[in-house]
């Protein structure tokens, strides 16, 4: 396997805030997988923390293995937004195999979208009010949809643009976006 350079970049700008989660969410982005597999290896996750140590980076790769064993559950539900889920054979990734089941390879947002606001998922503050916010959307797209992050931004404009989305306003830092139907009930702020 080799070193994603995007990753490292990203990752090691982050290093000092950086934590398992994350890291898995760019593995997941943006290490190429031809296992058609949900997920990300862990020893994928493993080979970039010891690179990232390697670098001059504020990463510890021991610590920081340790704290990605220690963030690691097997549950087939939302834990919350520190977790790491594994997912069988190896696989690791930031989002609950059941999200995977239910949205795997899809290459549509609303569908996404509607599964992710229908859905009550404790401990998933920001979407209380039935929205996702629009980087949380384009992570789940990225990581579970197989989509590529720009690919994906591209896509939800077009939804958007036709109606399809609601989406608040683009330059607020977590515009939510939500199914238009939902611009009729009350618990949505449009």
């Amino acid at each position: 396997m080799s070193l994603s350079e995007p990753l490292l970049e990203e990752a090691g700008g982050r290093s000092e805030y950086l934590h398992p989660r994350g890291l898995v969410l760019l593995a997941e982005r943006y290490v190429p997988d031809e296992a058609s597999a949900p997920g990300v290896e862990h020893s994928t996750v493993v080979e970039h923390v010891t690179a990232l140590a390697e670098r001059d980076s504020h990463v510890d790769g021991a610590s920081f293995r340790d704290a990605l064993t220690e963030a690691t559950v097997e549950s087939e539900e939302w834990v919350d937004d520190t977790t790491v889920y594994a997912l069988g054979s190896g696989r690791l990734s930031a989002y609950p195999p059941a999200w995977h089941d239910a949205l795997g390879g899809s290459r549509d947002l609303v569908v996404m979208v509607r599964y992710l606001t229908d859905a009550d998922f404790e401990g998933v503050a920001a979407w209380a009010d039935r929205t996702v916010p629009e980087d949380d959307l384009l992570d789940v797209a990225a990581a579970v949809g197989g989509f590529d992050r720009e690919a994906a931004k591209a896509e939800l404009e077009r939804l958007r643009d036709e109606g399809r989305l609601v989406e608040d306003a683009d330059q607020h830092p977590d515009a939510g976006v939500y199914p238009p139907e939902a611009d009729q009930e009350s618990d949505v702020k449009g």
